[in-house]
C-alpha cells in the first residue's frame, strides 16, 4: 500500500514524493530492509518444510524431527540471506556515507 500512495504522490505532490524517496534511502530504512529480507526468506523456506510435511512426508512429525528441520531452514535462511544482505549494506555504505568510492 504504501508503494502506491507514494507513487501517486509523483503527480499530485512531487515535493512529497522526493521527501518519501529520501526517506526510503535513509540509514534507517535501509536496516530495517536488511531485516525485512530475512523474515521474508524465513518465512518462505520455513513455510517450504511446514508444506513438505504436511503433504508430503507426515511421518516425520515428531518434536525432535522439526526442530532439526526447523534448525535446517534457519541455516538455508542465512546462506540465502547474507549475500543479499552483504549487498543491501553495502549500498547503504556507498550511498549515505559516500564509502567505496561514493
Amino acid at each position: 500500500t504504501i508503494h502506491i500512495l507514494d507513487t501517486a504522490l509523483v503527480y499530485f505532490f512531487p515535493q512529497l514524493y522526493q521527501h518519501a524517496i529520501n526517506l526510503y534511502r535513509s540509514t534507517l530504512f535501509g536496516i530495517g530492509e536488511i531485516g525485512l529480507v530475512f523474515c521474508v526468506l524465513f518465512h518462505g523456506v520455513n513455510g517450504l518444510r511446514v508444506a513438505y510435511v504436511d503433504l508430503i512426508a507426515p511421518k516425520f512429525w515428531s518434536i525432535p524431527k522439526q526442530r532439526s528441520s526447523t534448525r535446517w531452514a534457519l541455516i538455508i535462511t542465512l546462506i540465502l540471506w547474507i549475500p543479499a544482505s552483504g549487498i543491501m549494506l553495502y549500498n547503504i555504505l556507498h550511498h549515505n556515507f559516500g564509502l567505496f568510492g561514493g
